[in-house]
């Protein structure tokens, strides 16, 4: 889900998100700065460690484009 909708941020917005879709697990590093994690957490409550690592087993076909969508907004 998430590696689909992140490809689909990079063909509209041009962000490249290839070390995320790569990744395969239960935990995922998203690359962002610990700043940007906590702009996730404050303004759309989404919640993964300050390092930037968050659990997949949270993520699903029902919040897959939130957190995605997110996740771009907070690294522009």
């Amino acid at each position: 889900f998430l590696p689909c909708t992140l490809r689909y941020q990079r063909r509209v917005h041009g962000r490249n998100w290839d070390h995320v879709t790569s990744q395969i697990g239960m935990f995922c590093f998203s690359g962002m700065t610990p700043e940007q994690v906590d702009k996730l957490r404050t303004e759309y409550h989404i919640y993964m460690t300050k390092n930037g690592r968050i659990s997949m087993a949270g993520v699903t076909s029902k919040n897959v484009e939130y957190l995605a969508n997110s996740m771009h907004a907070v690294t522009k």
